[in-house]
């Protein structure tokens, strides 16, 4: 039957498991459990020889483990989800087509009646209301919509970059001096006084 903790061994099983300043410090571990500082690291020592204490602290270290791997995958996930979402958004925002705001009859949607992936890309959108006459004979006529939309060429450009589609940088190969490269012909001769001695012939 496995002997049980005291409190204070239960203490510095605690403090030497958990990250923190206290972390795999025997010394500080065992103060932390209310052992006086003058004798910490001898019943540090002592503590961490003990079968049962030992045991105690690979199961606590094991169930840190459990614990930080279910965070780092859940935040994983967490990334994954938020990669996917940014580029739907900036799909959305690459490829919307305003004609998809309009009716048929050229006449303008309803903001309820636009699909999701035009709605993604309206940045502003503003009612007026229109009025005529003055004073006690004004009155309202109409409405006046203001849509604006996201800067579309930078969209297209993140996805540009996404996509690994961004010009390709130039690069420039001359000869010495930034003259024109001089082709030689090297011989079995050449190579081998290369290897010997690290340069080529007449160099």
């Amino acid at each position: 039957m496995a002997r049980e903790l005291t409190e204070r061994q239960q203490a510095f099983v605690e403090a030497y498991c958990c990250p923190g300043s206290n972390y795999r410090n025997g010394t500080q571990a065992a103060i932390a459990a209310g052992i006086k500082a003058s004798i910490a690291p001898q019943q540090a020592s002592k503590w961490l020889k003990v079968a049962h204490i030992a045991a105690a602290i690979e199961a606590r270290t094991a169930d840190h483990r459990e614990k930080l791997a279910k965070i780092s995958a859940a935040r994983s996930r967490n990334n994954d989800e938020m990669a996917e979402r940014w580029l739907i958004e900036v799909e959305r925002l690459a490829y919307f087509d305003p004609r998809n705001m309009m009716n048929s009859d050229g006449s303008p949607k309803q903001l309820a009646e636009i699909d999701a992936d035009t709605a993604a890309a309206i940045a502003n959108f503003e009612i007026h209301e229109l009025f005529d006459g003055q004073d006690d004979q004004k009155h309202a006529y109409g409405l006046s919509r203001k849509v604006g939309w996201t800067d579309k060429p930078r969209a297209l450009k993140m996805m540009g970059d996404y996509l690994g589609m961004a010009s390709a940088k130039k690069l420039q190969v001359t000869g010495p001096g930034g003259g024109p490269i001089v082709m030689q012909q090297r011989t079995d001769a050449d190579l081998e006084h290369f290897v010997m001695h690290g340069r080529w012939p007449g160099e």
